[in-house]
């Protein structure tokens, strides 16, 4: 028997008026920084979907805060492959830096 492996997530706002009414409302989510596989080995291509993107730049933060890679990436560029060649066993932030300043993160682990 094949046993298939789906996960889903939602958000949800929850508000509460002044006469103590309580509304749940689901969150749209917006297409954002992700990366496959989050959990990777050394020497492995990390392929990271960027979301909505502005241009500017990819960057890696190894967990002690020093930056470990960085590339341009160009406006409308859906996504990247990272190769983790050279990155040590660890944890590490992924994150683009748009033109405007704005950015997103998401974590990868190499073990």
């Amino acid at each position: 028997m094949k046993e298939n492996n789906v996960s889903f997530s939602k958000l949800y706002s929850i508000k509460k008026s002044s006469d103590g009414q309580t509304a749940i409302q689901e969150v749209p989510q917006q297409a954002g920084l992700s990366a496959l596989p989050s959990l990777a080995r050394r020497n492995e291509n990390v392929s990271i979907r960027l979301g909505n993107h502005a241009g500017g730049r990819l960057q890696v933060t190894s967990s002690n805060g020093s930056i470990v890679r960085q590339m341009p990436i160009q406006e409308g560029q859906s996504s990247v492959q990272l190769n983790t060649r050279g990155l040590s066993a660890g944890m590490y932030v992924v994150s683009t830096v748009n033109k405007d300043g704005t950015h997103e993160n998401c974590k990868i682990v190499i073990r």
